[in-house]
């Protein structure tokens, strides 16, 4: 009777083609989770949050993250309030970054050559943007404010002759030296344009500014998306490390 081929090599060889795949993997698999959680708490502390953020790094090809080199990174930070601005969520993206893998596991910190920089949006509810609204206009009274995919509608009333009358103030609203700025450029009654001569009033007393005091990681604000019910502020950012 000829012996069955005993299956424990076989076994024995799948084993440790387990065990070398495992140990291969594992640095692919542990680093990103112990330097997120770096990254975590280094942001933390820089922006003062009340939790840390949701971090994700990714490196291309994958052993690059073995010396340090990340193609990309990004933040995920909800429910914060910078200086005089409480946005709903705020996510930035990372440049291709360097960094110094052993000091900052050992630190706990990040340490790199250079400050990261990336690109940040923040979004802004329409609670928010009334808040903001409401605290920069005071010479008319702001009935409510819509925001429409591009532009800004503020609607008030008049007392002419015993009659209330609904107007509405449009215009744009835009960025610079990191404050919102809303230019009306049209006033209407009724659905109907309010000739020059009567809206100026208007279009002098909706007009404001408002500069977004404390922003953190040196944000630079360059664009706005207003879209229905919210708008959208991206820049740019420096994230410092030791």
């Amino acid at each position: 009777m000829r012996k069955r081929p005993s299956v424990i090599p076989k076994l024995g060889v799948i084993a440790v083609l387990v065990a070398a795949a495992i140990v291969l993997s594992s640095p692919y698999t542990f680093l990103p989770h112990l330097l997120g959680g770096v990254f975590a708490r280094s942001i933390e502390r820089q922006m003062n949050l009340p939790k840390a953020p949701d971090i994700a790094l990714k490196s291309d090809p994958p052993y690059k993250m073995l010396v340090g080199k990340f193609s990309r990174g990004r933040i995920v930070i909800r429910k914060a309030s910078f200086g005089n601005v409480q946005p709903d969520w705020v996510k930035i993206n990372l440049a291709p970054f360097d960094l110094n893998m052993i000091e900052s596991l050992a630190s706990g910190d990040l340490k790199s050559r250079e400050p990261l920089s990336g690109k940040a949006r923040m979004e802004l509810s329409q609670r928010e943007v009334n808040r903001i609204v409401a605290s920069r206009i005071k010479t008319l009274p702001i009935g409510s404010i819509n925001l429409e995919k591009g532009g800004v509608l503020l609607r008030t009333r008049i007392e002419l002759l015993n009659t209330s009358i609904p107007i509405s103030v449009g215009g744009r609203l835009g960025v610079r030296d990191n404050a919102l700025i809303f230019r009306p450029d049209r006033v209407s009654a009724f659905g109907f344009a309010v000739p020059e001569n009567l809206s100026k009033r208007f279009l002098i007393g909706a007009e404001f500014s408002y500069r977004l005091r404390d922003l953190p990681l040196k944000a630079k604000i360059t664009g706005i998306r207003v879209l229905k019910d919210h708008l959208i502020l991206s820049g740019d950012i420096r994230l410092l490390s030791g």
